[in-house]
């Protein structure tokens, strides 16, 4: 059952909204100069403004410490850590932008003109993560809420955010709370950075089960040699997919984002190891050894499953090391909970 269901083009649509407003989406490399400048502009500001909320924060974690209250530090201290990550997207977005750029241009280009059969295999891979999407809608919503805490309590702007000057004045409140709600929901929507490495992974995907058809079908030695060498550039093209998800998946702060990029990698891993299963269903037997020799070639490389490294600090990207960091996250909750106690 899809909870949620988005079409390739209008996810696509979405991560350009939200990637435009957190300042993370690389743009079109034919933008012009103005549109350009334009994104630098809005980059800056929106670092400008994490920075002067890292600082609050910074600020009310050293008050707390002072105070030795460990529970009401725990609040302030994971609005800081998830600041940082933003700030970390903003940074890796920026200065991968040329290549993320050329990544994305070409899904686009895929999504644009690929026919009904395509485009229901990539829908495919996206309503398998419907749940991530439905995660994202929900960052949202409770980014939502969030932003209305300063007509219900006494907090002054959302957060726990402390400034070492009076906000009493409505000209200096307004203002900081406009900021405060703005990079709120930049931090809400900074999971689109995750559905962008996942998009990347989807069609990376798509085009593997694809050649997996082609590769079924093939019945001569011209259509099979078409096809390795479809296979080879498929490779070929996740190299550079693969060194963007080595700087951008490090940043991913979260077990609830984790996710987000752990599915969709697995979904690849495994379409490039079936790859095997569809060459050797192919009519090979039928021609001479030289397509043998072919088939051959594309199960040996399909035996070398595609996997996401995240620089080689951390396990390959999967559902495996997903579900391996679930104890870890058992035990934060434990301490946590024995904190209120």
């Amino acid at each position: 059952m899809v909870l949620l269901r988005i079409k390739p083009n209008q996810m696509l649509r979405l991560l350009n909204l939200t990637g435009n407003f957190t300042s993370t989406w690389p743009g079109s490399q034919k933008a012009g100069r103005f549109e350009m400048v334009l994104r630098d502009v809005g980059w800056i500001l929106g670092m400008l403004n994490a920075f002067l909320i890292l600082l609050a924060l910074f600020y009310a974690d050293y008050y707390y410490i002072n105070g030795k209250d460990v529970v009401t530090l725990m609040k302030p201290l994971c609005e800081t850590a998830t600041l940082i990550d933003v700030i970390l997207a903003l940074i890796l977005c920026r200065f991968k932008r040329t290549s993320l750029q050329k990544l994305m241009e070409e899904v686009e280009e895929f999504i644009k003109n690929c026919n009904t059969e395509e485009e229901a295999i990539m829908q495919k891979y996206i309503d398998h993560s419907t749940i991530s999407t439905t995660m994202a809608a929900s960052n949202v919503a409770a980014a939502i809420a969030f932003s209305f805490t300063p007509f219900f309590t006494e907090n002054d702007v959302p957060g726990d955010a402390m400034f070492p000057f009076d906000l009493k004045s409505l000209f200096v409140k307004i203002p900081i709370y406009i900021l405060d709600t703005i990079l709120l929901f930049q931090t809400a929507l900074c999971v689109c950075v995750d559905f962008m490495i996942a998009m990347l992974m989807w069609y990376s995907a798509t085009k593997l089960e694809i050649l997996g058809l082609k590769l079924e079908n093939a019945a001569d030695k011209y259509k099979l040699k078409d096809c390795a060498k479809e296979h080879q550039k498929i490779l070929k093209q996740h190299e550079p997919i693969n060194v963007e998800l080595q700087f951008i998946c490090m940043m991913i702060a979260s077990y609830q984002r984790l996710y987000v990029t752990a599915l969709p990698a697995d979904d690849l891993k495994e379409m490039s190891m079936k790859l095997a299963t569809s060459a050797y269903s192919s009519k090979w037997f039928e021609d001479s050894s030289k397509m043998a020799i072919d088939v051959h070639i594309i199960i040996l490389r399909s035996q070398k499953p595609i996997l996401i490294s995240m620089g080689g600090l951390l396990p390959n990207l999967t559902l495996e090391y997903y579900a391996n960091q679930q104890p870890l996250v058992k035990v934060q909750y434990v301490a946590s909970d024995q904190c209120k106690y």
